[in-house]
């Protein structure tokens, strides 16, 4: 580091196959599985340390007009669940003042990525993707079918985040 050089040994990855859910295991093609690069941690902490340092000098420099551009156009280019209901990107979405395990799964339920029965399935992380009630658990089912576990005024609760509807996400939501 003295010397202004990343170390070779941090520039190297463990490379690991993860197989793709719907390839049988064992399966000799590469097409089967997903490739994951586990990098050195003291890399990354690198990386993170350059790029905090880095933003802080670029960021400011920057057109107001083109950080907000850029940050709608990221966040158009990633549809959610419950992107129509926050209309500006810019306000504050309904539930910042959650206790964090509830944020947690309302974030959950809103970007539908979670731990949710058919996706911990589909991983080779649960043997079954059914719900307690015996449907596949999804974050549509748990939302708006289950009756279960569904969240008291389904969508739009979770859209205006109504008191009946973060009580549920407190007490009664699964841990997705």
């Amino acid at each position: 580091m003295r010397q202004l050089k990343i170390p070779k040994i941090w520039r190297r990855a463990l490379v690991v196959a993860i197989p793709k859910p719907e390839k049988p295991l064992g399966d000799r093609d590469p097409k089967s599985y997903h490739p994951i690069s586990l990098l050195c941690v003291p890399f990354k902490i690198l990386a993170r340390l350059i790029y905090a340092r880095v933003e802080t000098i670029t960021v400011p420099l920057l057109p107001q007009e083109w950080a907000d551009h850029q940050w709608n156009a990221e966040w158009a280019d990633n549809l959610t669940r419950l992107h129509t209901s926050i209309p500006d990107t810019g306000t504050h979405t309904p539930g910042m003042t959650l206790p964090r395990r509830a944020w947690v799964r309302f974030s959950r339920l809103r970007t539908g990525v979670g731990r949710f029965r058919s996706c911990l399935y589909k991983w080779h992380m649960a043997s079954s993707a059914a719900c307690e009630c015996g449907a596949e658990q999804t974050v549509d089912h748990v939302i708006l079918r289950c009756p279960i576990l569904r969240s008291p005024h389904g969508l739009h609760g979770l859209t205006v985040l109504d008191d009946e509807t973060t009580e549920w996400l407190l007490n009664t939501c699964p841990d997705i």
